[in-house]
């Protein structure tokens, strides 16, 4: 039993470093630069990475290493956490169609859904075709729900160019100018159309999205929104 538990506890450990080095490598920060910002030996994250030494972390440098890095702390040896699905759909509303997908534990790779253009302004039906799993920026492992969409159309450009991939955090709530995907339900029954956009505002009564071509904002009936989710930046 001790042995089976070792050797659990080895194979944790791997993929922590396994984490920690590829999320160092997706942010282009060197192990040496990570060792100074602990304060220690230039050479000590190469150490541990590369040679299990020290074999665990101490609170405080999974505390800088998560902020370096961002990603959680329960990843790279923390208490676990509770990662809580936040859609935002108004009360009672139960939408006719909604995006699924896995929660990113140690695996990097995250579900990549498929579009087809539905009109001028670029709205798509998000209906879960999966085209393929993809590799998830470091700011996404451990997120509930987290996926990507492959961009059709040119309605953002330049911002998002046709064929582009862009990588969503349902859990984080988008602000003004962030860059979303929104599902708003037609006054006809079916399946809600999705949009990619820029954030404008959102209240109760109207939902505001601005394209870039041809440059407008497109405002929706609250009442018909069934979720915003908010797109990472470059370099997120």
């Amino acid at each position: 039993m001790d042995y089976e538990r070792g050797k659990c506890e080895e194979f944790h450990m791997d993929e922590m470093r396994k984490i920690i080095l590829e999320a160092a490598q997706d942010r282009r920060i060197d192990l040496k630069e990570l060792s100074t910002k602990l304060g220690k030996n230039h050479a000590y994250m190469h150490q541990f990475i590369h040679r299990g030494i020290p074999k665990k972390l101490h609170p405080d440098d999974r505390a800088i290493i998560s902020g370096m890095l961002n990603i959680p702390e329960s990843l790279i040896g923390g208490p676990k956490q509770d990662a809580t699905l936040h859609i935002f759909p108004l009360p009672n509303h139960q939408p006719n169609a909604t995006i699924t997908g896995s929660r990113v534990e140690i695996g990097p790779q995250i579900p990549l859904y498929g579009t087809v253009v539905g009109g001028v302004d670029g709205q798509f039906e998000l209906n879960g075709n999966l085209l393929d799993r993809v590799k998830a920026p470091a700011s996404l492992y451990g997120v509930r729900n987290a996926y990507a969409v492959r961009v059709a159309g040119d309605s953002m450009e330049p911002r998002y160019e046709d064929g582009e991939t862009v990588f969503v955090d349902p859990n984080r709530r988008p602000t003004r100018n962030d860059y979303v995907v929104a599902q708003v339900r037609g006054e006809e029954a079916g399946a809600p159309l999705a949009y990619i956009k820029k954030f404008v505002r959102w209240n109760s009564e109207r939902l505001v999205l601005a394209q870039f071509n041809p440059e407008k904002e497109l405002e929706f009936d609250g009442r018909l929104v069934v979720s915003v989710h908010y797109i990472l930046r470059s370099g997120e």
